[in-house]
């Protein structure tokens, strides 16, 4: 596929500058898991079973990413 198979919407933003911050690193998906997980517990009090729901996923899913993030 070349740029010119794409539609002019899609060729016009690999022309645009990137996005702010474009020179730092992306975040990592473990970062961003981290940032979602204490964000749910946050907007549930502490809950895990609401925060699982929240995140959809199981507690004890969210359970097992909370003891191998150190959370």
């Amino acid at each position: 596929i070349l740029p010119e198979d794409l539609p002019e919407s899609l060729q016009s933003m690999a022309d645009s500058p990137e996005p702010t911050g474009g020179s730092e690193k992306p975040e990592s998906m473990e970062e961003i898991q981290k940032q979602a997980i204490l964000k749910a517990l946050e907007e549930t009090g502490g809950n895990k079973t609401q925060a699982a729901q929240l995140l959809k996923i199981s507690r004890r899913n969210l359970i097992y990413k909370l003891r191998s993030y150190g959370l």
